[in-house]
């Protein structure tokens, strides 16, 4: 059993005093936690639209500093944030030389926009610093059961290995992992699916992906790339997409073959949700548009939340889907 303890990373305003007194509180709760297990939630309190908020970075900065002493009995972080460039760097945060999340079971980094267009003005630096420069430490988080972050954090988690650290991981999400995120290549998207296909992640259950997009057709031929090939496939029990185009499902799903499970959230299956310039590569000869093709697999539960009932696209997908139970929500 664990102590919840809020605090919110929502621009605090202009006058000192009031950031003065969040600080306090967060600082006192910790204290009056004593020695127990806590389960940390930094979250917005107000969400707003994709613009900078410096304010915010430097909130969670503080609010993270203060919990740095007490972070070995943290079972449960969760950070919520309006920007992606705001989350904490999660291999230092991992992987510092200094106090560690040794004790954590539910590690949630996630954003609701994704600002990570390369820009020299936005920065990442660790939250916990490593001692004296040394390289990057791994530790085993044994503890570790649910992980969730976003794109521009899990490429470095995948580079420097410490996915080998979460040995009895069984849920993994990932927010916002799109060609247009900072470090983005198409191997690495290829080691992501390896790793998760691979027996490090033998309990993983559960896999979920907010927010994915490969390159459409156009931005491929302009980067000079071919398009993206799965290079091997498996089966999990519960695959989740959520707010995802016809394409990029087709990709997950040529990649998670046979899930047991399979929910779709607010997900694109028609032509207005291929932009106009990629239209075009999809028209045949009358200039009809003509998708990809996406076929579902036949799992043995499939939910959809937030589609739109009379979608015909989505209409004829679902009348080739042999399956054993549908829902719709």
């Amino acid at each position: 059993m664990s102590t919840n303890i809020v605090a919110y990373v929502d621009a605090p305003g202009t006058e000192d005093g009031l950031q003065k007194n969040s600080l306090d509180l967060f600082r006192t709760s910790l204290l009056l936690s004593r020695d127990l297990p806590i389960s940390v939630f930094l979250i917005r309190r107000v969400q707003t639209t994709r613009t900078l908020e410096v304010e915010e970075r430097e909130s969670l900065h503080s609010l993270l500093s203060i919990l740095s002493s007490h972070v070995h009995r943290v079972a449960t972080l969760v950070i919520e944030t309006n920007l992606s460039s705001s989350l904490p760097d999660a291999v230092h945060l991992l992987t510092a030389n200094t106090s560690v999340l040794e004790q954590v079971k539910y590690l949630v980094l996630t954003s609701n926009h994704d600002d990570s267009i390369p820009s020299p003005h936005v920065q990442t630096t660790p939250f916990f610093p490593q001692s004296n420069g040394n390289v990057l430490t791994t530790r085993s988080y044994s503890t570790l059961t649910t992980l969730s972050v976003d794109g521009r954090n899990i490429f470095p988690i995948l580079h420097y290995d410490v996915v080998s650290a979460f040995s009895r991981l069984e849920t993994l999400y990932i927010n916002h992992l799109t060609y247009l995120v900072d470090g983005y290549f198409e191997e690495r998207v290829y080691k992501l699916f390896e790793t998760i296909a691979g027996i490090t992640l033998r309990f993983l259950n559960t896999l979920g992906f907010h927010d994915f997009e490969i390159p459409p057709p156009v931005t491929r031929d302009e980067l000079g790339i071919s398009r993206p090939c799965p290079l091997l496939s498996f089966s999990i029990d519960r695959l989740v997409i959520k707010e995802t185009n016809r394409e990029s499902m087709a990709y997950i799903l040529d990649c998670v073959t046979n899930p047991k499970e399979l929910c779709l959230i607010g997900c694109y299956f028609n032509a207005t949700a291929v932009s106009q310039s990629s239209q075009s590569r999809f028209q045949d000869p009358a200039g009809s548009v003509r998708l990809p093709t996406l076929r579902l697999p036949d799992c043995e539960q499939l939910t959809l939340v937030n589609t739109e009932a009379e979608d015909e696209d989505l209409a004829s997908i679902i009348s080739q889907w042999n399956g054993q139970r549908l829902s719709r929500a």
